[in-house]
């Protein structure tokens, strides 16, 4: 029977599983447009049977917008037992803004689901739902990030435990903590086996704003989450824009891109120093805070360029007489060279610089153009053109090669690009590769620039 249950709890998950958006810190909201809940077939019918036997059926499924958990139907083994139960999120009828879980599980011995509990969350909508381990038993804790409808983008994460003790018929959900947040994540930093909880707020809008990176750890002595560790973070921090993390030489380390008030981006470092039991913010010689070196007007984000296991922070500058032709409405011609660092737990190394063209979805490696040439990206076109600088005894710069979208457009960028060419396909970045004359000379090939591209996302 076990069996059937775990099939029945995969299947329900694809039945009812519906693709969303991904949201990261943004309030999206998904209260299903159906107020009766989609009739389900087959086992996957008992458990609805026994939801809306519980609460009704004139109900408002909601689904979380982010995390692994996209139904309104969650199905995991919060107990322990080894067998998935369900977890329902919903909206009663007439009761708009409050959404509430309830909990049902299946039993073997009356081989049918039942209801466990039904319980009142604390928002108006369901951010994500996750599944952690802060006190080194089997049993799961469920970790609930609640949303609000009323545009703000901080969330209330709650911490549940299941409760059902031998001696006592209630079985029911202890909520552990509840703390606004602004994002988080789950891991063993100091690897004793239980998770701590990681997470950022930021209050923009206060008289003295300021943006924190704080944890907690979850103390089994006095059932209770106890701080562990906290730093503050740039206090001209408006929007968190990605999280990221890796570990090197036995330390975790996490890379938090932001906006700033100004309208800029930067990267915040953080490490746990697990010599100290402590996070830290790493600064230069100077005490300057190594976030500064990554302030940059693009929207880059840190990434693993090089697939080491290891994310790198870029900063960008502006790439000498290089500039976009026919510029989107409200943006500048100006063109950036991004150069990506990595953290050595002390300071910040440089990995290699790059040209970043979200339009045709690539990073080209600049180390062999950098000092000799600059880039013209005509967006009409979806062209990147590459031309030397000037040289002794040559009229004009010239035009050395171009990368541009599949299939390629064919425009006339004067004599220079007249020349004899290569070209060279990309299936991977689908991109089309010119070589000119001038470029031939220099020992550019389609194969040579080919090997400078790396596909990106390009997602927002």
């Amino acid at each position: 029977m076990k069996k059937l249950i775990r099939a029945a709890a995969a299947i329900l998950a694809v039945v009812l599983t519906v693709p969303m958006f991904g949201c990261s810190v943004f309030n999206v909201f998904s209260v299903d447009s159906l107020i009766k809940a989609p009739r389900l077939t087959g086992d996957n019918a008992e458990i609805q049977k026994a939801f809306e036997s519980a609460v009704g059926s004139e109900v408002s499924l909601v689904r979380p917008v982010a995390g692994e958990y996209r139904s309104a139907y969650v199905l995991h083994d919060y107990d322990g037992d080894g067998v998935n139960e369900a977890i329902v999120f919903y909206m009663p009828k007439d009761t708009a803004g409050e959404v509430r879980m309830h909990f049902l599980k299946y039993s073997e011995t009356e081989r049918k689901w039942n209801s466990v509990t039904d319980v009142k969350g604390n928002g108006s909508d369901v951010h994500s739902i996750t599944f952690c381990n802060f006190d080194r038993d089997s049993v799961a804790e469920i970790a609930v990030a609640w949303a609000f409808a009323d545009g703000q983008k901080d969330k209330m994460l709650t911490v549940y435990r299941y409760s059902d003790t031998e001696n006592s018929d209630k079985k029911d959900f202890v909520s552990l903590a509840s703390v606004r947040i602004s994002d988080f994540n789950f891991i063993d930093v100091d690897f004793d086996g239980a998770d701590e909880l990681l997470y950022t707020i930021i209050d923009p809008a206060s008289e003295k704003p300021t943006a924190q990176f704080k944890s907690l750890k979850y103390d089994i002595a006095t059932e209770r989450f106890v701080p562990l560790s906290e730093v503050q973070l740039d206090s001209r921090i408006v929007f968190l824009v990605s999280y990221s993390h890796d570990m090197r030489a036995g330390n975790y380390r996490f890379y938090i891109d932001a906006q700033l008030s100004d309208g800029r981006y930067m990267t915040e470092i953080v490490f746990y120093d697990y010599s100290r039991s402590a996070f830290v913010r790493p600064v230069d010689e100077n005490g300057v805070p190594l976030g500064e070196m990554t302030l940059r007007r693009p929207y880059i984000l840190s990434d693993d360029i090089n697939s080491d296991g290891s994310v790198e922070v870029p900063r960008c500058e502006l790439y000498e007489k290089s500039e976009v032709l026919s510029p989107k409405e409200g943006s500048d011609s100006s063109v950036f060279a991004t150069e990506y660092y990595n953290f050595n737990g002390e300071k910040l190394i440089s990995v290699g610089m790059f040209y970043i063209c979200d339009e045709l979805g690539i990073r080209i490696d600049l180390a062999k153009y950098r000092s000799t040439a600059y880039i013209r990206f005509d967006r009409a076109s979806g062209s990147i053109l590459f031309y030397s600088y000037p040289v002794e005894n040559v009229i004009g710069d010239r035009l050395l090669f171009t990368v541009s979208s599949v299939p390629a457009v064919t425009t006339d960028y004067g004599s220079a690009a007249a020349d004899t060419s290569e070209e060279k396909q990309r299936d991977k970045a689908q991109t089309h590769t010119v070589i000119t004359q001038a470029g031939r000379e220099l020992g550019i090939t389609p194969d040579s620039v080919e090997a400078d591209i790396q596909p990106i996302k390009t997602e927002r």
